[in-house]
């Protein structure tokens, strides 16, 4: 089963607490999620880094 990433983000309504109690009732290591949550912010921080640039880049051909 796979999850959605929502789930291990709170500033989308998710529980990541959950998602450990899940992964201890599975006899699985509730450190993953800490993991998951860790390259999901990486992510993000590295789209929005990417993103920002076109958008800069966008906005000079526009107005230079």
């Amino acid at each position: 089963m796979v999850l959605s990433i929502d789930l291990f983000r709170v500033d989308k309504g998710g529980d990541p607490e959950k998602v450990r109690d899940s992964q201890r009732k599975r006899y699985k290591n509730p450190e993953d999620v800490d993991k998951i949550i860790d390259f999901d912010n990486q992510w993000r921080k590295g789209t929005y880094n990417v993103n920002f640039n076109v958008l800069s880049k966008l906005d000079q051909q526009l107005t230079g």
